[in-house]
Formats: C-alpha cells, sequence, structure tokens
C-alpha cells in the first residue's frame, strides 16, 4: 500500500474524530461547553528562565584535548503560584539584605541583571554597517 494512501485515510479518520467531538461539544448546555477539558487553570503561573554554561566532556575524550566542551544551556521552568490571603502584609518590612546599597550593587553584579550604581552605563553603540567577511 502506498504511503500517501494510508496517510490520506489516518488523516480522513482524524477529521471525522474531530467534527464528531466538535458536534458533541455543541450539543451540550452553553454552561458546560464554556468549562475547561482539563484541569483549571491556576490562578498566578510563574515562568523562570535562565542561562549558563555547562562543561560535557566525552567520555572517550582525552584529559587535556584542545577541544572545548563548554555548551550554552537554556533551561526554563513552568510554576503554579498559591498563597495564603491576609489581613495585614505578613512581611511588612524589607529584609537588611535588599536594603544595604552596597549588598545590593553587589548582588546585582553577581546576577547580571543590571549594573550597580558606582559602574555609569555605557551608551549604546551606534548602529554599524555590517560586511561581510571574505575567506
Amino acid at each position: 500500500m502506498p504511503i500517501a494512501f494510508i496517510a490520506r485515510c489516518i488523516g480522513s479518520e482524524l477529521v471525522a474524530d474531530c467534527r464528531a467531538a466538535v458536534i458533541a461539544v455543541q450539543q451540550l448546555p452553553l454552561p458546560i461547553q464554556r468549562r475547561s477539558p482539563g484541569p483549571a487553570p491556576p490562578a498566578v503561573a510563574c515562568i523562570q528562565v535562565d542561562g549558563g554554561r555547562i562543561q560535557l566532556r566525552p567520555r572517550a575524550a582525552e584529559p587535556h584535548s584542545a577541544d572545548s566542551w563548554w555548551r550554552e544551556t537554556k533551561v526554563s521552568c513552568l510554576l503554579a503560584m498559591t498563597s495564603e490571603m491576609h489581613v495585614e502584609d505578613p512581611t511588612p518590612h524589607l529584609p537588611e539584605t535588599l536594603i544595604d546599597p552596597a549588598q545590593m550593587a553587589e548582588i546585582s553584579r553577581e546576577i547580571k541583571a543590571f549594573l550597580g550604581a558606582a559602574e555609569p552605563l555605557e551608551p549604546a553603540p551606534e548602529a554599524v554597517e555590517r560586511v561581510p567577511l571574505r575567506k
């Protein structure tokens, strides 16, 4: 049997199943149609992302070979956030770490989010016309 024929048959079955599911949902009362088909989404969601460098060395590689094993990593995590309700703020005062400007500047430089106040920001370089390199 040719692959195109099998793909058409399976595709036709999937389209028929999809149309039948649409008709089944349309026959439900409107409030039920509006419900999420899966679990209820969280009230608050958070995406945390990070990137960095990781060193990966093949097991068969020589210990001091000239190859670079450093690679860039990109990771992320999707979290559902929850919290208890409070009448008053449970932490009305900032932690001492966040109040001290010198310590905040050090933390900021460590995470590379922004430069501390002690170092002035450099102006953005003007656009430079890129010329392709010739080999």
